[in-house]
This record gives structure tokens, C-alpha cells and sequence, in this order.
């Protein structure tokens, strides 16, 4: 914008939600060859986020610039291992029941005014909530390798 009593804004909203689900459940694991077998249960999710808002208002009196950025996301991520198993001296492997997030977060967002008179302002907002669940539950389990039960989160 531009003139006597100028004004410019700009206002950008994100909301997202999701849910990440893998699951193994009432599974039941007998010996019936000499192979060992591997369980693997994942749950993955990956967010990017790049963007960016801005504002510019010139004006010979009186300019007014203004950007409001608000991002919020809900995510639930969830890897389970339920009601399982081991018979007649089966084992596995190596069991891994993993979940897993990974948040991108690239973003600018800016203001100018100009004139006799100039204001400029900006706010910007990242809310962001996950909860990442990795479980075993109501299980028998015998491996002769390793167990994990991991979850992570990253954001960058």
C-alpha cells in the first residue's frame, strides 16, 4: 500500500493433525522351521514446513505494516506390540517396535512501514504437540537377540 495513511498486512494460519498407527496384535509364533524370525513393528512421520509471510506499506504519513504467522500441529504417533505370543520354544531374532517423528521447521515472516508516521509489528506462532507412544503390552517374548522399544522426536 501506498499514500497518506497507508496500510499493509498480511495474517497466514496452519492447522494440521494426524495420527501414525502400526501395530502387531494378537499374533502367535510357532516353531515350525529353523529360521529365526524378526518382528519389526514402525511408525514413522515426517513433517516439512517452509513458508513465509510479509508486510510493506509506504506512505507519506501515518504508514502502518502489520504480519501475523500462527502454525499449529497435533500429531500422535504410536508403534505397539500387543497380546503376542511365543510357543512351543519359538524365538525370534530380534524385536523392534519403534515410533518415530521428524519436524522440519523453515519460515520467515517480516513487516516494514515508511512515512512520517510509521509502525510495524509482527507475531509469529508454532504450536506444536506430539505424543509418540512405542509399547509392549500383554506380551510373551523370547529373542535371542535384542529388544527395543524405542520412540523418538526431532525437530529442525
Amino acid at each position: 500500500a501506498s499514500g497518506t495513511n497507508a496500510g499493509s498486512g498480511a495474517i497466514l494460519t496452519i492447522t494440521t493433525s494426524g495420527h501414525v498407527t502400526a501395530e502387531a496384535e494378537n499374533v502367535e509364533v510357532d516353531k515350525k522351521s529353523d529360521k529365526l524370525k524378526k518382528l519389526i513393528v514402525e511408525a514413522f512421520q515426517k513433517d516439512s514446513i517452509k513458508g513465509g509471510t510479509g508486510s510493506g506499506s509506504v506512505g507519506a504519513n501515518n504508514s502502518l505494516a502489520g504480519a501475523v504467522d500462527t502454525i499449529v500441529m497435533n500429531k500422535t504417533i504410536t508403534a505397539s506390540v500387543n497380546n503376542l505370543k511365543n510357543i512351543e520354544n519359538s524365538s525370534f531374532e530380534s524385536v523392534n517396535v519403534n515410533a518415530a517423528s521428524e519436524t522440519e521447521y523453515t519460515h520467515g515472516t517480516g513487516t516494514a512501514a515508511g512515512g512520517s508516521d510509521g509502525i510495524g509489528g509482527t507475531v509469529a506462532t508454532l504450536v506444536l504437540n506430539k505424543d509418540i507412544y512405542s509399547k509392549i503390552l500383554n506380551s510373551d517374548i523370547t529373542s535371542v537377540g535384542d529388544i527395543l522399544n524405542s520412540s523418538s522426536s526431532s525437530i529442525s
